[in-house]
């Protein structure tokens, strides 16, 4: 047997349930989802950004600089990535 309180299978209200709850509930859903896009993006920057330094690190290590030398490489790299990052959350730089 059907029950009218129970909400369909596709995300519909049913007609016992508000239509602000539904809305809220919906607007909630993709706000959550939202995050998780940025929290995702944001930690595939952060993995590049790993990487990209690790690489930077053995170049000049292969080179037989001073890895001091790269700092400043690495300085600009840090804050290319934090940037990205404030931007991908809808931050000004």
């Amino acid at each position: 047997m059907n029950d009218p309180y129970k909400k369909s299978q596709k995300g519909e209200p049913n007609p016992h349930q508000s239509m602000q709850d539904f809305l809220n509930k919906e607007d909630e859903r993709k706000q959550k989802e939202e995050a998780q896009k940025k929290t995702i993006a944001i930690q595939g920057l952060q993995l590049a950004l790993e990487n990209k330094l690790l690489l930077q690190r053995i170049y000049a290590e292969q080179l037989g600089k001073d890895v001091e030398e790269m700092q400043e490489t690495f300085d600009e790299i840090t804050k290319a990535a934090y940037n990205q990052a404030r931007e991908l959350l809808g931050l000004q730089s």
